[in-house]
Formats: C-alpha cells, sequence, structure tokens
C-alpha cells in the first residue's frame, strides 16, 4: 500500500468522524438556531426582546452574581493557593485529589447537600441553635441571591484554589531570593514580583468561573425559583412551560451571542497561562516548631475548608441512610 492510499484513508476517516460530530453535535444546535429566525417577524420580536425589561434584568443579575461568584472565589483560593503554592505539608496530594469533589457529583445532588446544610432547618442552624442558645440569629438567606453566590462559590472556589497554587508552585524561587537578598519586604515582593506574575491566571480563573456561573441553571432555579433567572432559566421557561420554542432559540441565540465575546477573552487568557507553565519548584516543609503563627493559621483554614466543603456532602450522606429523612 502506498503512501497516496494511506493518506487518502486517513483524510476518509476523519471526514466521516467530523461529520458524525457535526450531526450528532452541531446540527440540532443550529436548527435550533436558524429556525428561532426564520418567522416574518424574528428580528423584530428579538429587537422587542433586547430592549425590554426582563432582558434587562436577567442581564444585570447574570453578570452581577456571576461577578460577585467569581471574585469571592478567588479572594477565598487566595490564601489557600499561598500554602499549596509555596509549602509542603502532609496530606497534600489527598487534598489537592479532594478539591474535585463538588465536580464529581450531579448538580441536583450538590444543591439538596446545600438545602440539608445550610436550609432553614438544616444542619448549621442546629449547630447555631445548640451552641448559641441564647441566641435569636438563624441563618436564613439560602434561598435568595446571596444562596446563589454561596452555591457558586461551593463550587468554584476549590477549582481556583489547585489552580492558582500550581502557578504559585511554578514561580521561580530564586526570584524571592534576590528581592530577599536586595533588602524588599514581604509586600514589596508581594506587590513586584508575585502579584504580576500570578495576574493572568487570575484574570483567566475569573472570567471561566463568571462564565460558569453566567450559565447556572440547576443552582439558580432551585435557590432562586422564578425570582432570579439566568438566561438558562429564561430558556427554560419558555421552552418547557410557555412552549414558546421559537423565543427559547432567540434567547439561546442571544445568550451565544454574549457568551462570544466572553469565550474570546478567556481563550486569550488561557494562552498566557500556558505560557507562563514552567518546571515546580521544591518547595520548603511547613513546620510548626519553625513557624507556629503560619501553621495555626493554615490549620484554621483548612477547618474551615474542611467544613464548607464536606459539610454538604456529609449531611445529605446521612440524611439519605436515615429512615423517613429525620
Amino acid at each position: 500500500m502506498n503512501k497516496d492510499s494511506l493518506s487518502g484513508s486517513r483524510f476518509s476517516w476523519r471526514a466521516i468522524l467530523y461529520g458524525f460530530t457535526f450531526v450528532l453535535f452541531y446540527l440540532p444546535v443550529l436548527i435550533i438556531l436558524v429556525k428561532a429566525f426564520l418567522t416574518r417577524d424574528a428580528f423584530t420580536h428579538w429587537g422587542q426582546f433586547v430592549s425590554s425589561r426582563l432582558f434587562q434584568n436577567t442581564l444585570s443579575f447574570s453578570m452581577e452574581e456571576a461577578f460577585l461568584s467569581a471574585a469571592i472565589s478567588l479572594l477565598l483560593a487566595l490564601p489557600g493557593a499561598y500554602f499549596f503554592g509555596r509549602y509542603e505539608f502532609p496530606g497534600k496530594k489527598i487534598m489537592r485529589s479532594m478539591m474535585v469533589l463538588p465536580f464529581m457529583f450531579p448538580s441536583i445532588m450538590v444543591v439538596l447537600g446545600m438545602i440539608v446544610f445550610y436550609g432553614n432547618n438544616g444542619v448549621l442552624n442546629h449547630l447555631i441553635s445548640t451552641i448559641f442558645t441564647h441566641s435569636s440569629w438563624r441563618f436564613s438567606d439560602l434561598y435568595g441571591f446571596w444562596g446563589i453566590i454561596l452555591a457558586h462559590v461551593f463550587y468554584n472556589f476549590t477549582f481556583c484554589l489547585r489552580i492558582l497554587g500550581e502557578s504559585w508552585q511554578r514561580i521561580d524561587p530564586k526570584l524571592f531570593e534576590a528581592s530577599e537578598i536586595l533588602g524588599a519586604r514581604s509586600f514589596m515582593t508581594w506587590r513586584r514580583i508575585t502579584f504580576p506574575l500570578l495576574m493572568p491566571t487570575v484574570i483567566y480563573l475569573f472570567v471561566l468561573v463568571f462564565l460558569y456561573s453566567f450559565l447556572s441553571f440547576t443552582i439558580v432555579l432551585v435557590l432562586g425559583g422564578y425570582l432570579y433567572k439566568t438566561f438558562e432559566v429564561l430558556i427554560y421557561i419558555d421552552y418547557n412551560q410557555r412552549l414558546d420554542f421559537n423565543r427559547a432559540a432567540m434567547i439561546a441565540v442571544t445568550q451565544t451571542v454574549i457568551l462570544a465575546a466572553i469565550l474570546g477573552i478567556q481563550g486569550l487568557l488561557g494562552k498566557r497561562v500556558r505560557n507562563l507553565s514552567g518546571a515546580i519548584a521544591e518547595l520548603p516543609k511547613l513546620r510548626l516548631k519553625k513557624s507556629p503563627w503560619l501553621s495555626s493559621a493554615f490549620g484554621g483554614y483548612l477547618l474551615w475548608m474542611t467544613f464548607f466543603l464536606l459539610g454538604p456532602f456529609v449531611a445529605i450522606l446521612s440524611r439519605s441512610f436515615n429512615e423517613g429523612g429525620n
């Protein structure tokens, strides 16, 4: 068999594979999107929707909750990324593996875990009433705006911690040594060396979490009801309840246009993050005797992270094995 026949067979197999991929995945979506603008007054209706109060409220809520979810996720991940990126300690690999735990479960299971743990009659409020017997305060913000933010942060902050910690670990330690030799203080080293080198990763993660939160469906639908709507929830309402397929497709097109710009920014920043990748430096061990304050701070952070991450999962597992859910 000559080279021409080999290259021809490879080309045919690739063409078949691309054809199947297009027919199975892209063609149905393309048909739905095209159908949205086949009606006579499609563009008129689209213009009315874009200029409507519903579109403005949906866009402002989606942007606001996505921005806050991304910002809070990164702020909570930053202290942990410092420890994971600058020190070695027992159980580090296991902890890194557990950081993907929220992504291993379906969205509805995560939401149910949040309800069992943070709900009005949840585990957290029972703990508060048990410990603070004379206080009447209870956590009651799960069903609303801040509950949606809490669920998004629960999903995304460990992902930010892992990626940011790995980027921190790839910074050449000689830069810190040179800064120390030149007499720079810790804050100056952070401002002039660490933060500029981490900035591409921070922006990349911010855009990525923003995108995940902007596309949120299950969390917003369950915790926000119909009071808070993303474009995904709008599509669900029009398609599943109002049976207005053309309007649902039109909203999907609108969302696609908005996301195209976000994905373009995310793609450019992703290239910058990959270009920063280098050899992982050998890290010093974090010891209690040598750094008692630092070790105590890390212990407190781990305690909070364990409570925040494992609490909802342990609560829903224990509830599922109890008879009658009691």
